[in-house]
């Protein structure tokens, strides 16, 4: 990783959004009421949530590899 961004604000912020959504995948498989039809569905919630978050990083970085093998290939 590098460096100086993980030592950022933000880094950090994203880091305990991370570690919130840990903590409530923890609670949902630990929840005695739900059954497991409603963890799974909940658990699919959480991680479309995520994945949302996550998909303009994902671009990001797809891009970042493309023009990488993009200059390797010229």
């Amino acid at each position: 990783m590098h460096l100086e961004t993980t030592q950022t604000k933000r880094f950090a912020q994203h880091v305990k959004c991370c570690e919130w959504y840990f903590t409530e995948i923890d609670a949902i498989n630990n929840d005695a009421y739900l059954t497991d039809d409603e963890k799974i569905t909940a658990l699919d919630d959480l991680e479309n949530r995520v994945l949302t978050l996550a998909a303009p990083f994902l671009a990001a970085a797809n891009k970042i590899k493309m023009t990488m093998e993009q200059i390797k290939n010229d």
